[in-house]
């Protein structure tokens, strides 16, 4: 290109692609990392309740630390095995 004198046209053209490239790959990283978000969110919000709702029932009498952390490893490895 440099012998025909098109450098300035190829470099415009290149860099025309780079931007809607850049653009193209800031859009899918925004929604990528705000569904990644969204999901540990709802998970951790899940471990906020069941071991909320465990602690009420330890301190009810009705279940023991034991039985809820087998519940709750029960769920979490259930959850594993069928995704």
């Amino acid at each position: 290109m440099l012998a025909f004198g098109g450098q300035s046209r190829a470099l415009a053209k290149y860099t025309g692609h780079l931007e809607s490239a850049f653009k193209v790959g800031r859009k899918k990283a925004i929604v990528s990392g705000s569904a990644i978000g969204i999901m540990m969110m709802i998970l951790f919000c899940s471990y906020g309740l069941g071991f909320w709702y465990g602690s009420t029932l330890i301190l009810q009498h009705e279940k023991t630390g034991g039985q809820i952390l087998n519940a709750f490893f029960a769920i979490i490895i259930g959850g594993m095995i069928l995704s």
